[in-house]
């Protein structure tokens, strides 16, 4: 089992190459391969140069070394499967439309495993989806250890949140997630605006590994985007691996109170129609 740093990914150019060993917690900026030969402490910085974008690249590039690390063959072919965008986008439009018109636990198995299978299509194109709600976040009850029932009245009466849009395609973060090395795969987290992913990888050592999309989560009445993912997986840490009541009261009490409160949802295509 390979254990993970926490970490969040920071900007680095579009042309490195990231290796899982090669991380840690803070990577900085470098733009070696764009310096002229300038007077020291002065760095060269194209006038094109996107750091969000730059950014997103290096978190998709972890993923893919992530998930396929040294299976280049099923690497190739995992991106030729990305390459027609059209394609992919109709046959996510049917699967929201199907959604949509029957909200069954069948119809969004099917988009969860549309999720799966492009996972890079979804991500990089984020701006064509939108986040629509389905539940409340709650841990379940382990044992004795479990929500408030204050807690539970409350976020049960909460008014259910608008569809949420996506504007761009940026990603901001990418974290290991601190119950990764205790979980039976590897989890991280993707943050973008007020939502937060929770994402796992397989370990299969005999097979491909395999990413699946657990939780889109969004806070819709955050203050600010400064949602910080340490704090929601430290909670899950507690509460939903170690079985621990203090994973449910910093929720609660802490999750809740900066943040409010997280709803789950699933992504589907941007229409008109909001049903």
């Amino acid at each position: 089992m390979i254990k993970f740093n926490k970490l969040i990914l920071k900007t680095l150019p579009f042309s490195s190459v990231l290796t899982p060993f090669a991380l840690v917690s803070c990577i900085e900026s470098d733009y070696t391969k764009n310096e002229l030969k300038i007077p020291q402490g002065f760095k060269y910085i194209p006038k094109d140069y996107n750091s969000a974008e730059a950014k997103t690249s290096e978190i998709l590039e972890w993923i893919l070394n992530q998930q396929f690390k040294n299976n280049d063959v099923a690497k190739t072919n995992f991106l030729k499967s990305q390459e027609d965008t059209k394609k992919l986008l109709s046959e996510f439009k049917e699967l929201s439309k199907t959604y949509k018109f029957e909200k069954s636990n069948e119809n969004a198995e099917k988009l969860r495993s549309f999720y799966s299978q492009n996972w890079l299509f979804l991500l990089k194109n984020i701006d064509n989806f939108q986040w629509k709600y389905t539940n409340w976040w709650t841990f379940p009850s382990i044992g004795e250890t479990r929500h408030s029932e204050t807690f539970l009245e409350k976020i049960s009466s909460q008014i259910i949140p608008d569809n949420y849009r996506f504007i761009n395609n940026y990603w901001e973060s990418l974290t290991v997630g601190d119950e990764s090395p205790e979980s039976p795969d590897d989890v991280f987290y993707l943050k973008k605006d007020k939502m937060i992913v929770r994402v796992f990888i397989t370990r299969n050592k005999k097979s491909v590994k395999k990413l699946i999309f657990d939780k889109f989560i969004l806070f819709p009445r955050a203050r600010n985007e400064r949602i910080a993912v340490k704090l929601i997986s430290d909670s899950v840490h507690n509460a939903i691996i170690h079985g621990n009541q203090d994973g449910y009261d910093t929720f609660e009490n802490d999750v809740i109170k900066n943040y409010s409160y997280p709803a789950l949802g699933l992504l589907l295509t941007k229409e008109n129609d909001e049903n």
